[in-house]
């Protein structure tokens, strides 16, 4: 059999399933990973679950690992009924594979808690419908609009997060602690001295003699700031191509790039993937996107606070820093892309500006 059902099942409260209200959310976890098991995780919640959990419904993908572990034992403790699938690595050879596999544990999971509750309601994350399953609905971007869809994915995160930990401390060397069995360079670098190991799956060992290239191991500031600026824009000028979960993982990127904040690797793989996702869209639809340059609010912020300073005392810094800020502000007001570099030595003349400024 290559789906198994998860030592854990939680039932809690079964005389207060109302089939008119009540429905089974449902999610899969770790589609992609070199290594791991495809999770997809069941899960039935009472009607007044944001009184309980008041933070659902969240996107896993947001959420640390911490915050991970904490929400899906709030669901584990509210929750009517709860019940995760999976399947071994091994068995998962091809994208293809892995569709028809997260099909039979999609459906392995309704008729599990269908047992219990018979003809109780489906909504399953995506836009793709469980095969031979009746009464369902399927909602795009749901893991982050709807709270058992939303529960689903954060238990099944949560039990793949602790089957990694497990992984870990039998093959350290692997670091699946850190990339959680995903793409990185430091995984496939670990894969390229040690082989593969028994929880790899049979595609991950086409990377054993693949060639890193310097811009997959760490991205240049200015790619990712590239990446944000047409995903951003992406947002702003159209209206259908980004689900919940690619809005809410863009304008979390973009905050955080603003604060000067560098993306770690799987983060990066993520943004660049989002950006493709994006670009293969646009080209289909044959649409024009202009990117939209997310460091304008910081930097006007900045000239907002260093302008009353420079009138009143011009000395604050070298004159050539003078004449970079008013080229940069020439720059803005003709709509031209900041760089990286050029953010850069904003802040650090804002930096010398409050400085001179108190001494």
């Amino acid at each position: 059999m290559s789906s198994k059902q998860d030592r854990n099942t939680y039932v809690n409260k079964q005389d207060q399933i109302n089939k008119q209200t009540h429905y089974i959310g449902i999610d899969e976890v770790g589609y992609s990973p070199l290594a791991g098991e495809l999770v997809v995780a069941g899960v039935v919640l009472p009607d007044n679950i944001q009184m309980l959990i008041p933070e659902l419904p969240i996107d896993s993908k947001l959420l640390s690992d911490e915050k991970t572990a904490i929400l899906a034992e709030k669901i584990k403790e509210h929750a009517l009924y709860i019940s995760v699938h999976y399947t071994d690595p091994y068995f998962i050879s091809t994208s293809n594979k892995a569709d028809k596999l997260k099909q039979s544990l999609w459906f392995n999971t309704v008729k599990e808690i269908r047992r219990v509750f018979p003809s109780i309601s489906v909504k399953i994350d995506g836009g793709e419908p469980i095969q031979n399953i009746n009464n369902q609905t399927c909602l795009v971007g749901g893991d982050g609009i709807d709270c058992a869809i939303s529960a689903a994915s954060i238990v099944g995160k949560q039990w793949l997060n602790e089957r990694m930990f497990e992984m870990h401390e039998k093959y350290p060397e692997y670091g699946f602690n850190q990339h959680k069995g995903y793409f990185t360079n430091a995984h496939v670098r670990a894969i390229q001295t040690h082989g593969v190991c028994e929880y790899h799956r049979s595609y991950a060992k086409k990377h054993l003699n693949r060639e890193l290239k310097k811009e997959e191991i760490s991205l240049p500031m200015q790619k990712i700031l590239d990446y944000l600026n047409v995903s951003y824009a992406t947002l702003n000028q159209t209206e259908k191509f980004a689900s919940d979960w690619q809005t809410s993982f863009v304008n979390d990127q973009v905050k955080k790039f603003q604060n000067g904040t560098k993306p770690t690797e799987k983060t990066q793989y993520f943004i660049k993937s989002v950006y493709h996702q994006f670009n293969k869209k646009i080209k289909k639809a044959n649409l024009t996107i202009t990117a939209e340059d997310i460091l304008v609010p910081n930097i006007r912020r900045i000239y907002a606070e260093i302008t009353p300073i420079l009138k009143n005392d011009l000395t604050c810094i070298p004159k050539e820093d003078h004449i970079f800020l008013k080229s940069i502000y020439t720059k803005m007001k003709n709509k031209q892309l900041v760089s990286w570099d050029e953010y850069t030595k904003i802040q650090e003349c804002h930096a010398t500006i409050l400085s001179n400024k108190t001494a």
